[in-house]
């Protein structure tokens, strides 16, 4: 098994998470609410979830149950979920790009749009190229 999240689909279903929450100064100029993203991706029964964060990388293994609760925790915070699906990612050389929460979720999602630099572009990009396909709303409007 060359890739355990391709393996014997290609496509899967995911949630796309933004957030605010970000202690970082470098990321108060992006778009309020589109600061942070992390991605859960169902494998089989359970949903993986990985957070890539400046110092380390956080995963969790829930079930649809968990993942249930763990979503309505999220929309009552405020954060903003994207059901999307995952593509084959293109075999290409070495990347060389900043390894960014966006840049770790595009490699999760199969998404290789070089132009997605911030949460909010990729929020954008998955709308706008129908990776969407359902939208769960947190409390903050997009503008």
């Amino acid at each position: 098994m060359d890739n355990w999240l391709d393996a014997g689909h290609g496509r899967r279903p995911a949630i796309v998470v933004y957030s605010d929450n970000s202690d970082m100064i470098l990321l108060r100029p992006l778009k309020r609410g589109f600061r942070h993203c992390f991605v859960m991706v169902s494998v089989g029964s359970l949903w993986v979830m990985v957070d890539p964060l400046s110092h380390r990388t956080l995963l969790a293994v829930t079930d649809l149950h968990g993942l249930c609760d763990h979503l309505i925790a999220l929309h009552h915070t405020g954060r903003r979920c994207q059901a999307v699906t995952t593509t084959p990612y293109p075999k290409r050389g070495i990347l060389l790009r900043p390894f960014t929460c966006v840049e770790a979720v595009k490699r999760i999602l199969g998404v290789s749009a070089m132009n997605v630099l911030t949460t909010f572009q990729l929020y954008k990009h998955n709308n706008k190229n129908k990776l969407t396909t359902n939208m769960i709303k947190g409390k903050d409007s997009v503008g």
